[in-house]
């Protein structure tokens, strides 16, 4: 027991010694140098790729499509930065990089049947992207969920629905996507008057009320305009209003126009039709 003892104490003296101290705080220096590298390389990738992408008079890509791939970009030079400083680091502490990337190839294919999932989540989002099927900002539906694109990974895109609950979905799982933000949005919907109600006043009514509606709302593209009836029945008759918007304004304009449109109605006393049954009774008389 003694003899294990001076043994230790003798290997804790050689630790020390003025050689091995100058080769740790020399480690120690390299490694911290590493770390402060790495750091100022990422804030001026990241610095660059926002002044180049985020630009006032780029050209080549749009404002939604950049807001999209700066913060991708951003992640994958993050990994790529600390996968270089971290085998450089092992590499100066005196670890074989050759024989654990070895290790680590051998480990992939025995994990690689765990990892499908990833792998197929990965696939997927490098096709969302590279097909920009949507981007951030946009609303969109995915996987049955609906809401704003917050935030898009190679691995899972984050949505916000009307709610302000934030949903992660993995990009594997997405197997349909409805994109709500096309160039021009389509605001469409009825309005029913009463059946005995002159369909002339009706018309020029609205006519007279969308001219002064599309030159208030810069957001309206197209229309509104009227495309005449489109049903009767007992209910009364009804006519079918279009309208082209921008991008993600067209359930702000389709409430506003609805409004607007009865309220116009209703002040040229012409109001809401409401459903109306006949009922006709025979009358039986008892012949003697």
């Amino acid at each position: 027991m003694l003899s294990a003892l001076e043994s230790g104490i003798s290997s804790y003296k050689q630790l020390l010694s003025a050689e091995n101290l100058k080769s740790m705080i020399s480690a120690a220096l390299i490694i911290a140098l590493i770390i402060i590298a790495s750091a100022l390389v990422l804030r001026i990738v990241n610095a660059r790729l926002e002044a180049y992408l985020l630009r006032e008079d780029k050209r080549y890509i749009s404002d939604r499509r950049a807001k999209t791939l700066v913060p991708l970009l951003k992640s994958v030079m993050r990994y790529l930065v600390y996968l270089i400083a971290g085998l450089t680091i092992l590499n100066k502490l005196g670890v074989p990089i050759a024989s654990l990337l070895a290790a680590a190839g051998i480990g992939g294919v025995a994990i690689g049947f765990g990892a499908q999932s990833l792998v197929r989540d990965i696939i997927t989002g490098f096709f969302l992207l590279f097909e920009d099927q949507f981007a951030v900002g946009d609303y969109v539906t995915l996987s049955g969920v609906s809401g704003t694109v917050e935030e898009m990974t190679l691995r899972v895109t984050k949505i916000r629905d009307f709610g302000g609950q934030l949903h992660i979905v993995p990009n594997g799982q997405i197997s349909q996507v409805t994109n709500h933000m096309g160039s021009r949005m389509r605001v469409l919907f009825e309005v029913t008057v009463p059946i005995d109600t002159d369909g002339t006043e009706v018309e020029s009514v609205l006519r007279n009320l969308f001219q002064r509606f599309a030159a208030e709302h810069d957001e309206v593209q197209e229309g509104p305009s009227l495309l005449g009836v489109s049903r009767v029945d007992h209910t009364g008759v009804s006519y079918l209003l279009i309208a082209k918007t921008d991008p993600g304004q067209q359930w702000a304009v389709e409430r506003e126009l609805r409004g607007a449109v009865w309220k116009e109605l209703i002040a040229h006393g012409i109001y809401p039709a409401v459903p109306q049954q006949e009922l006709r009774t025979s009358e039986f008389r008892k012949i003697d």
